[in-house]
């Protein structure tokens, strides 16, 4: 075996354990609190930060954060409709200090 494979070997071992640990430590999601938030996936692209995370119950929401004019806004499907709807809309600048 050369070195290359050598280190390739390692490097997967190592990730392995590392993902073993991970689970073991933190994968007892059953026990918390369902009314948390998670963030599933994450984008940032410019002034726009764009998070998709668990809303209520089984339903998903994309939380679209506008940082030019210092806004969240919660997006979530409505399956009557069949499209995206703005859920709310929050003015970050009533809770923190902008400068």
């Amino acid at each position: 075996m050369d070195s290359k494979n050598m280190i390739i070997a390692i490097l997967s071992v190592t990730a392995v354990v590392l993902l073993c640990t991970l689970v073991l430590l933190h994968g007892d999601w059953r026990g918390r609190d369902a009314s948390l938030v998670w963030a599933d996936t994450v984008d940032r692209g410019g002034d726009y930060v764009l998070v998709t995370g668990a809303f209520s119950g089984s339903y998903e929401a994309l939380y679209a954060l506008d940082g030019f004019n210092d806004r969240l806004n919660v997006y979530q499907y409505d399956p009557n409709e069949k499209r995206i709807v703005l859920y709310h809309s929050v003015d970050l600048r009533n809770y923190f200090a902008i400068r």
